[in-house]
């Protein structure tokens, strides 16, 4: 990439490539004719990463490159639209926030929690009051607005920091196309209820919460229970598949994923709680409601902004008897099942690409240079 010839485009610089996040910015680009830019800001940390799990894929020594040219010339790049989210606190404010002196920055988060407390990532306490110094500064001198993946976020940083520019709130899309009205017939009646766990296989997914709703459940031919994911503590997910789950590991294939999708009725969402972590939003969410299932998931902040009575649960993360209690409760009264899932497919709408795609246009437009 040469950072020169970059004319009408948006550099999104976030930790990682970020792509799931920014469909809707990548169809604005094809529609108002300007290049979607990314940027990796943690260049060390995946180098590291990437070596230590021998997975150099093609292209990624260019990324690298490219990573570390935008580093190097953050004091001297100008006259750019970037979209900069940034883990709260992150220490590497101190040196982003140049990109305000000459740039049109949008801050972008999905943090709710601005007060201080429960931050997922603080710099060692000697530079602690530097990295304040910094997000203050950058709230009330640097972006030219912020947006925000939930209403609360924006309410969180209004109280705890001085900030006059605009807040946006605008939630993540889906790329699926949703499904049409579910039909239930005298048939579908005695057909089993299928469950389904989507998401990284790793313990703040909430993996111990799925085996003892999985223990607690008669996993039979009347309830089938599905996983799929991987990662580094599948091996948690042992006692489901010793009482009947069935593992499918990881499905990276989108179409793949949407047939797993419409084959199942009901989604698992079990997160817990961690030391700086919540689920903050949940994509699989509304994926899976496109494709009309309905959703049981743990009374986290991110959930708990997607799903409603009408469409699904929300319930305690500690109480897998209250899970199964729901689940069996939609296994008996599949009418109820069918009006959950037509919701699921009518409040899913609002996410997808298209209608997330015109809410980033009334924000971007201001700002694309």
């Amino acid at each position: 990439m040469n950072l020169k010839n970059q004319m009408r485009s948006i550099f999104i610089v976030h930790e990682t490539s970020g792509r799931p996040y920014y469909k809707g910015i990548e169809e604005l680009g094809k529609e108002k004719n300007f290049e979607v830019v990314y940027i990796e800001s943690s260049v060390l940390r995946l180098t590291i990463a990437n070596i230590v799990k021998r997975d150099w894929k093609r292209g990624y020594s260019k990324q690298i490159l490219s990573n570390l040219l935008f580093r190097i010339k953050v004091p001297f790049f100008k006259n750019r639209l970037i979209l900069l989210p940034m883990a709260p606190f992150d220490f590497r404010m101190i040196w982003y926030r140049l990109l305000c002196r000459k740039n049109n920055v949008i801050y972008h988060t999905s943090w709710p929690y601005w007060d201080g407390s429960n931050v997922p990532r603080w710099s060692i306490f000697p530079l602690r009051s530097f990295v304040m110094k910094a997000w203050r500064k950058f709230f009330a001198e640097g972006a030219k607005c912020i947006v925000s993946v939930l209403p609360l976020t924006c309410k969180s940083i209004l109280q705890n920091f001085y900030c006059c520019v605009p807040c946006h709130s605008i939630p993540h899309a889906h790329e699926f196309s949703v499904r049409d009205k579910m039909k239930l017939s005298l048939q579908d009646r005695d057909k089993p209820l299928k469950i389904l766990f989507v998401g990284k296989l790793i313990s703040e997914k909430g993996l111990e919460n799925l085996v003892k709703i999985s223990n607690l459940l008669p996993l039979s031919e009347k309830i089938q229970l599905t996983i799929v994911g991987d990662g580094k503590d599948k091996n948690l997910i042992q006692p489901a598949l010793d009482v009947g789950a069935v593992w499918l590991g990881a499905v990276s294939d989108r179409a793949e994923l949407k047939k797993v999708f419409e084959c199942h009725d009901v989604l698992l969402v079990p997160s817990q709680r961690k030391k700086g972590w919540e689920e903050l939003f949940g994509m699989v969410i509304i994926e899976a409601m496109s494709q009309g299932l309905t959703v049981i998931a743990s009374n986290h902040i991110g959930p708990e902004s997607i799903v409603n009575e009408s469409t699904g649960y929300i319930l305690e993360e500690s109480q897998p008897e209250a899970w199964v209690e729901a689940i069996l409760s939609l296994h008996t009264n599949r009418g109820n099942l069918l009006k959950l899932q037509e919701a699921a497919i009518a409040e899913s709408h609002k996410y997808t690409t298209a209608v997330i795609k015109d809410a980033w246009w009334e924000v971007l437009k201001d700002y694309l240079i």
